[in-house]
């Protein structure tokens, strides 16, 4: 329990680490809510797309603002409170009249509807607009029995078995039935969960994989013989000659099976 407990506590710790170091960022597909008030206007490249609010969104998930994101406010007839602003590794952007706002996690309506509280105290029905006007990276990490971890772009469509194998795969000594996923979706407490991913390629219902979202931490610990190996290999081996050190090996890992 004290194992798992450790285990937990260092991927938090990186996961904030990563944060604070700048070195995290959100990008997704934009989207509405059905029955906003106003369009939404997101540019990409270089052409600017219109969504209507009276589209038929239903069903979709809607935007999320993560790191690096550069969104733009405007506030109608009034051009002195417009401002363009970037979300910072604290997930908070700074406006001149509104102040600091966390924005991470949230979507552009919900910060539309900020704003526009803040800019009541100075103008009578304010009138804000909130474009998103760049979308940071999306990256993910991945920990442990894989053969190279460390930082990968997010793609859309990646999962944690795809995220397996676009870091070369797992190492002989993974612990496929006790992976560990740790998100922090909203910047507030993280969400932990355990999954198991064996004999996932033949099962017909893929349910058990999930799909992942920028900034998820993937951790695959090591088996029990694969720990027991590496002692033998540390430790074991620099004082028993090759021939029994086998023969050890051959040992412990059969009282392990039975």
């Amino acid at each position: 329990m004290n194992y798992k407990k450790q285990i937990l506590v260092i991927l938090y710790a990186t996961f904030h680490f990563c944060v604070l170091m700048g070195l995290t960022s959100c990008a997704a597909k934009q989207d509405l809510r059905p029955g906003e008030k106003d369009a939404a206007f997101v540019a990409l490249a270089d052409t600017q797309i219109v969504i209507e609010a009276n589209q038929n969104t239903r069903g979709l998930p809607m935007y999320r603002l993560g790191f690096g994101d550069e969104i733009e406010v405007k506030v109608f007839n009034h051009p002195e409170f417009n401002e363009q602003t970037i979300i910072r590794p604290d997930g908070r952007i700074a406006l001149e009249k509104a102040g600091e706002i966390v924005a991470i996690g949230r979507t552009p309506h919900q910060i539309d509807s900020l704003i526009t509280k803040r800019y009541s105290r100075f103008l009578r029905r304010p009138q804000v607009t909130v474009l998103v006007r760049k979308f940071g990276v999306k990256q993910f990490y991945i920990l442990g029995e894989v053969k190279n971890p460390g930082v990968y772009e997010l793609y859309d469509g990646m999962t944690v078995l795809r995220a397996i194998a676009s870091a070369g795969g797992n190492t002989g000594y993974a612990q496929m039935n006790s992976i560990i996923l740790m998100r922090n979706e909203f910047y507030r407490n993280p969400i932990v969960m355990r999954m198991n991913l064996t004999n996932l390629p033949k099962d017909p219902n893929p349910v058990r994989d999930r799909l992942l979202i920028a900034n998820d931490i993937i951790y695959i610990p090591r088996t029990y013989i694969g720990e027991l190996n590496g002692f033998i290999e540390r430790f074991v081996s620099k004082l028993i000659a090759p021939p029994l050190d086998l023969y050890l090996r051959t040992i412990l890992y059969t009282r392990i099976l039975n």
